[in-house]
């Protein structure tokens, strides 16, 4: 059955400048209004607001300090729950509803009508209205009349994700960086610049320290390059790594045969997954290698310089560059030919 009004408003005597404000506002946009005294049968109060009710479609409580503790106020919300009207609930002072309060309207949405000032945005009022009336979703109200709000908590999700992101990248390739990080000890034989006779097998050893964030499960050491173009050494392009524990020390062996001719000769050996995927294998660029420089000395006593211990390469994002023939060991502290 068609009812004869839109909307009965409900409000304490004490707001009563307000809530006619209001219904002039609503009947401006042609929305039909109940509100007392205006519409009561005088002699017939009761009766008067009890029928106001039952022939309206929603009852639009306008929550104040006042309303909120008036008995009256309290039945009207009663009696319209009875008579299944649309409930809209909107607070115009920054209150908490009482427990009987709270009782009626605990599974109904409230609205805020007034700012930071404690002024009332009537046209807000007027929105949330037109929304009911026109059975838009509550969530859809929400965000016609509070955009910013609902800009700042897509802003706020979208930086949450950005953040993420961010942080589990950074973790990421810190713990890739670290992962199989390993620390020079010392050489257990063959001290650089040991002098060696020509084409000489020798068993190179060194202790190196697992210093990164986990166990040494499947490595191998790779000999990734060699000085001084005319005295290539001769060994194994690569070798097992024993498992290794975090913290744990090894010994590390290769068998190499010194060339025939003359010269210092540097071989230098890095950590390498045995999978040799590519951004394992990019990220163990960044491990120091270890190395070992040997002076093949013939029967004319030649010797070479020995400014090149291997404390010196155990340094941080160490890389090689070719230049010339000759090869560069790059350091964040600067550059120091071999």
């Amino acid at each position: 059955m068609k009812k004869g009004y839109q909307v009965f408003i409900s409000h304490s005597t004490s707001d009563k400048t307000i809530a006619f404000n209001i219904c002039n506002y609503l009947e401006n946009q042609a929305i039909k209004c109940w509100i007392a005294p205006r519409d009561m049968n005088y002699g017939d109060y009761a009766n008067s607001l009890l029928h106001g009710i039952e022939n309206s479609q929603i009852f639009l409580l306008i929550l104040s300090k006042k309303a909120n503790e008036s008995p009256h106020v309290l039945r009207e919300v009663n009696h319209a729950l009875s008579h299944n009207l649309k409930i809209i609930p909107i607070r115009i002072e920054d209150i908490q509803p009482t427990n009987a309060m709270t009782y009626y309207l605990n599974t109904i949405h409230w609205f805020d009508v007034f700012n930071a000032n404690k002024q009332i945005d009537i046209d807000k009022i007027v929105q949330i209205v037109q929304g009911v009336i026109t059975e838009t979703p509550i969530e859809v109200v929400e965000q016609l009349i509070n955009p910013s709000k609902v800009t700042f908590k897509k802003s706020t999700i979208g930086l949450i994700i950005t953040f993420f992101i961010i942080g589990f990248t950074s973790f990421y390739l810190y713990y890739k960086k670290n992962e199989y990080k390993s620390r020079y000890i010392k050489d257990v034989n063959l001290p650089d610049n040991k002098q060696v006779k020509p084409n000489e097998s020798l068993h190179k050893k060194w202790v190196i320290q697992n210093i990164g964030l986990t166990d040494w499960n499947n490595l191998e050491m790779e000999r990734v390059g060699t000085s001084e173009g005319d005295g290539l050494i001769k060994s194994t392009s690569s070798f097992q790594v024993p498992k290794t524990l975090t913290n744990e020390k090894v010994v590390l062996g290769v068998e190499i045969q010194m060339p025939s001719t003359s010269g210092s000769t540097i071989a230098y050996w890095k950590l390498k997954r045995k999978d040799n995927s590519f951004l394992n294998s990019f990220l163990l660029k960044t491990q120091n290698p270890i190395f070992t420089k040997l002076n093949v000395i013939d029967e004319s006593g030649l010797s070479q310089d020995t400014n090149c211990p291997n404390g010196s390469i155990i340094n941080v994002d160490t890389t090689f560059i070719k230049n010339g023939e000759s090869l560069i060991l790059q350091t964040k502290y600067g550059k120091m030919y071999l």
